[in-house]
């Protein structure tokens, strides 16, 4: 497989990658353009392995976790704070 990520400017969207391999190109990307990097994980048991895995290849990179609201949105609910 061969990811072609861009330049630090642009939006790079890659799918179908395996669990494990998005580590490594989040960890490239973020060491070659010095800027912030966003990832939206599928769900927050998918964000905690991502992070645990960035936690072992990058452990120079800080990694910020923002996890799911607990509500839909348009319901007039608001999200519980989580601290």
């Amino acid at each position: 497989m061969t990811v072609q990520i861009g330049s630090p400017h642009t939006i790079a969207t890659i799918w179908g990658v395996p669990e494990g391999y998005d580590a490594l190109l989040l960890a490239r990307r973020a060491r070659e353009h010095a800027g912030p990097v966003l990832h939206i994980a599928r769900s927050d048991a998918s964000m905690a392995r991502l992070a645990d895995m960035l936690g072992f290849v990058a452990t120079d990179i800080e990694v910020l976790r923002f996890p799911a609201w607990d509500c839909l949105p348009m319901t007039g609910f608001l999200p519980t704070l989580r601290l």
